[in-house]
């Protein structure tokens, strides 16, 4: 693979980053299979593999705000990764992280928008994602839901549209949407 550090310099990716004109996404889905000695993560993504770069980016451990070292005890652990929107198109895919948030094992995330709130006997929320099949997230009386501020809210709160990242087991159905366990749930209102 070609890094996207040996073409950092003839592509001026340093400046790029640093633009504060360009969008991030959150990128979920890549668990850690290894890590080598500058701090480059090896990720499967799915059946392939990316490369996630985190020598600039902020690294947190779930629900925690202090900083983070990634080590070989994080190997198979999930990541929640800050990326900028632009991406160079080769193979494998190399994430150049602004943020980085490591998940336990089993656990992932999904963000999208509010699409539906149950508050019948099943409680749950649907999230819609962007160019992605819908997931419905399970609620039960662990579920954590809270502001992108830290403030504890109830499930009756959440409002259609709103932007949420949730945070549930990595085990999905393979129903049509994707059903699972939610963890926490986290809402830009």
């Amino acid at each position: 693979y070609v890094s996207t550090k040996d073409l950092g310099e003839n592509m001026n990716l340093e400046e790029l980053e640093q633009d504060p004109a360009y969008d991030t996404v959150l990128v979920t889905g890549l668990s850690i299979a290894s890590i080598d000695k500058d701090g480059v993560i090896k990720s499967m993504l799915g059946e392939g593999e990316a490369y996630v770069y985190v020598d600039k980016a902020k690294v947190t451990e779930y629900g925690k705000t202090d900083d983070y070292k990634i080590t070989d005890k994080d190997i198979g652990k999930e990541l929640l990764v800050t990326n900028p929107s632009f991406m160079i198109a080769i193979y494998p895919p190399q994430y150049r992280a602004i943020a980085v948030e490591v998940l336990p094992k089993g656990t992932s995330a999904t963000t999208g928008t509010i699409k539906e709130v149950d508050l019948g006997e099943r409680k749950s929320v649907l999230i819609q994602k962007e160019g992605y099949m819908d997931v419905l997230i399970l609620i039960n009386e662990d579920t954590k839901i809270e502001t992108h501020k830290g403030e504890k809210i109830d499930l009756k709160d959440l409002k259609t549209g709103s932007n949420i990242t949730s945070y549930h087991s990595s085990a999905m159905t393979k129903s049509i949407p994707g059903q699972t366990n939610g963890f926490k749930l986290v809402v830009e209102q």
